[in-house]
């Protein structure tokens, strides 16, 4: 649907001159548009909304399909009506992959909307515009359990092919962009891990990217 409305002037803002007819444009889902703006995802950059975290301390992934413990978990401490956090991408990088035998790998994710607030973790975060400090109410957990039966958990991306076997220390990373984000209501939670043939101690970062929106959900 494209459309064009036209509204008359009939009152003056203090500072502002003219008056008449002016077109009021809408974008193609009827949303009114009150202002010239960039793409929505470079406005949620420039208002400060878009966050990523990462682990501090490098984590095993697991050896199986994850059950009640995660990777890394961003908990939505908002009050109840307060902003949703729009989960759009993970990263995870590995900086010892496997180097006796062919190195590849799952990555798993989960949401739910109940859950208990968890224990914050040795986490860095970071925002996309630059600002220094996180302001918000995020809670980013380290090995965190989850709740199975509210957020059962979803293989995501495709495993990158890996050779027979690596020397030495070697870094990759496998990032997952969702085509549908997940939305994480105030209460809830998302959940990210990895598993692999053989998890060694100390390898895996993970990493989570967010925006934080006002939105109402069903």
């Amino acid at each position: 649907m494209n459309s064009v409305l036209f509204a008359r002037v009939r009152a003056l803002v203090d500072g502002l001159t003219g008056a008449g007819e002016a077109g009021l444009r809408c974008t193609p889902a009827g949303m009114l548009l009150v202002a010239e703006g960039q793409h929505p995802a470079v406005e949620e950059v420039r208002l400060g909304q878009s966050w990523w975290t990462k682990n501090t301390t490098l984590a095993a992934a697991l050896t199986a399909m994850p059950t009640t413990t995660s990777g890394l978990t961003l908990y939505n401490g908002e009050v109840q009506g307060g902003r949703c956090y729009i989960v759009h991408r993970v990263t995870v990088a590995e900086e010892i992959p496997d180097a006796t035998q062919q190195d590849s790998m799952a990555i798993w994710v989960a949401c739910g909307r109940s859950f208990t607030a968890p224990t914050a973790g040795a986490v860095a975060t970071g925002s996309y515009s630059g600002i220094k400090t996180y302001p918000g109410s995020a809670i980013v957990a380290v090995a965190a359990t989850t709740v199975v039966a509210d957020s059962p958990w979803l293989p995501v991306g495709t495993s990158a092919p890996g050779n027979t076997q690596y020397t030495g220390s070697n870094f990759r990373t496998t990032e997952v962009n969702f085509g549908r984000p997940f939305v994480v209501v105030p209460g809830g939670a998302f959940h990210l891990a990895a598993s692999k043939l053989a998890g060694v101690a100390s390898q895996t970062r993970y990493v989570i990217h967010w925006t934080e929106v006002q939105l109402v959900v069903a």
